[in-house]
């Protein structure tokens, strides 16, 4: 009510066929609807659902981005910079001249202090406005035998054996 719609609205949120994606579609629908908001899911094929996506045709979509660098740069550029609109990474259209500077001099900068006050500032701002919302983090997990020394286990879940080590028993 307080944001102009006493009486909720209708909107769709397209998934594609991923089954964790559906789940998460389906809690969000049930709790939205608790305060009015009616979400229809639609189950697009991949392709349709990135083609639309891209385009811009939904009201809502549920996808995953993963920083396989593990650096800001990797996780805020290309879902909030207007220069990847669609495709490259900014399906939600969001476009906020402000956050383009932040990520552009935090992208060009090489003093670390400064990128992480950039990135910082970009943050707050995207909580404010909330272009996105992020709903799951999965967790990574690896069981290791006791005789593996060195294994690294890499957020972006793919992970190098270089330097692991085999005891001998």
């Amino acid at each position: 009510a307080e944001a102009g719609y006493p009486n909720g609205f209708k909107s769709k949120i397209w998934i594609n066929e991923n089954p964790d994606r559906r789940d998460i579609a389906i809690i969000v629908q049930d709790q939205l609807r608790a305060i009015g908001v009616d979400i229809a899911v639609e189950t697009l094929e991949w392709g349709a659902f990135l083609d639309g996506t891209s385009r811009g045709d939904h009201e809502m979509f549920i996808l995953g981005w993963v920083s396989v660098t593990g650096d800001a740069d990797y996780g805020l550029y290309p879902l909030l910079h207007t220069s990847c609109f669609g495709g490259a990474g900014n399906r939600a259209f969001y476009d906020n001249p402000k956050v383009d500077e932040l990520l552009t001099k935090a992208r060009n900068s090489n003093d670390q202090d400064e990128r992480k006050a950039l990135y910082n500032q970009v943050q707050i701002i995207v909580q404010e406005e909330v272009p996105l919302y992020i709903t799951a983090y999965k967790a990574q997990n690896a069981g290791l035998q006791k005789y593996v020394d060195n294994f690294k286990l890499k957020a972006a879940g793919h992970h190098r054996l270089y330097g692991t080590k085999f005891k001998q028993n």
